[in-house]
């Protein structure tokens, strides 16, 4: 976000400002409600440009619902290269009029389209419209999806945020149930289990409509989470594609092993009873394809960008990330009264193994936790290897 200067437009009061490509008449109280823009989200408004910038068709008709002060929409536009016609949904009469001031800053006229309207009324109208939709609202994106999916063609886009963490990754285990319709548990993999159960309810949503959903980007940032991907008419195979991505994630508060499966497993390793979320997602989580095309685009637009570095450094571990269980190390280690081991030596070490870009603690890998402890066991600081080291010599001396 660049430097803010306070004007006066039309008798309306508000801060001149830039976020990308885009010059931004804001209210001056740009959090409230009925007018919304959230500077914190920028990451996110960066990665979807890129996003939209690497898919392979060229001209796209994109629909920013909930569009708030139309910042998203705006810089799709402006930047991403793709969007043939935007349409901008908000139902609040206020944000439509800073929408209307900002299209003009930006000398956007031809082919945006602005509805003061229910994004859901809007959806259903609009069906089989769209080859890409986005939805940001406050909390649950769940109320939009039906819509949302409905409003797209045979194939499409669809990228959602979620800031309503505490449900989906299983810490309000009754709103997880009540609100997405899964059975959750506290974890140490809480934004991992997040991230799944969201990618879940939008893949069993677009079931519904005969749609298979394949992330192509999932990330936590934040307070937030953030999911883009692919949806295609698949008909009597969008089961079968549920069935293959879909399933348990088990774990064992006892021993802190974890499982990703679809079948039914009830006891651990070490006997005793395990814990499960389901149905959530156990299916990759990313298209590395898409991510690497991203980071090549990244080269091209970090000038204008709000958060390249930020951007480059997110997309860069996902990219690594496997699609094995996350370990909390520092919950292995304390469970377990061990040294907490150097990352590089560890992750070398392990099998279907890299970092996590939501937690700088913790790891991915298709070990089980007995091989991870034995493995911790093993672990030499450097400072007591080097001591060892020049004893052995000094032995050797003699």
């Amino acid at each position: 976000m660049g430097e803010q200067t306070h004007i006066t437009v039309h008798g309306i009061e508000g801060k001149l400002s830039r976020e990308g490509k885009a010059e931004l008449f804001l209210p001056e109280d740009p959090t409230r409600k009925k007018a919304f823009f959230n500077p914190v989200a920028a990451l996110s408004r960066d990665l979807t440009v890129l996003y939209v910038a690497s898919l392979p068709q060229d001209k796209l008709d994109v629909c920013d619902a909930l569009t708030g002060i139309g910042v998203r929409g705006i810089r799709l536009f402006l930047e991403s290269g793709k969007v043939r016609t935007l349409w901008m949904v908000d139902r609040s009469h206020e944000a439509i009029d800073w929408v209307h001031r900002n299209l003009k800053i930006n000398n956007i006229t031809e082919y945006v389209f602005v509805y003061e309207k229910d994004a859901n009324v809007f959806f259903y109208e609009h069906s089989g419209v769209f080859d890409l939709v986005d939805i940001d609202p406050f909390g649950s994106p769940i109320y939009f999806l039906d819509g949302a999916i409905r409003s797209l063609k045979r194939s499409g886009y669809l990228t959602v945020t979620a800031t309503d963490q505490k449900a989906l990754m299983g810490f309000a285990p009754s709103a997880t149930l009540r609100r997405y319709g899964i059975k959750a548990i506290r974890t140490d993999m809480r934004h991992e289990v997040g991230l799944r159960n969201l990618i879940a309810v939008i893949a069993f949503a677009a079931a519904k409509q005969e749609y298979a959903f394949r992330p192509q980007l999932a990330f936590h940032y934040r307070h937030y989470y953030r999911v883009m991907g692919y949806l295609e008419k698949y008909h009597a195979k969008a089961g079968d594609y549920l069935r293959e991505n879909t399933g348990f994630i088990y774990y064992c508060p006892y021993c802190l092993d974890r499982l990703y499966t679809t079948d039914i497993v009830s006891t651990c390793s070490c006997g005793k009873p395990f814990k499960a979320i389901y149905p959530t997602w156990i299916g990759p989580t990313h298209d590395k394809q898409i991510i690497e095309s991203m980071l090549a685009k990244l080269k091209e637009m970090e000038d204008f960008l709000a958060h390249p570095k930020v951007a480059r450094s997110l997309l860069e571990l996902i990219l690594q990330e496997t699609n094995a269980p996350v370990y909390n190390l520092h919950d292995v280690a304390s469970r377990y009264k061990l040294s907490l081991p150097g990352y590089k030596w560890l992750l070398n070490r392990l099998p279907d193994s890299s970092r996590v870009h939501h937690s700088p603690y913790a790891i991915k890998t298709s070990a089980k936790i007995g091989e991870i402890v034995e493995l911790m066991k093993k672990w030499i600081p450097p400072k007591e290897w080097r001591r060892l080291k020049e004893e052995n010599l000094d032995a050797d001396s003699t």
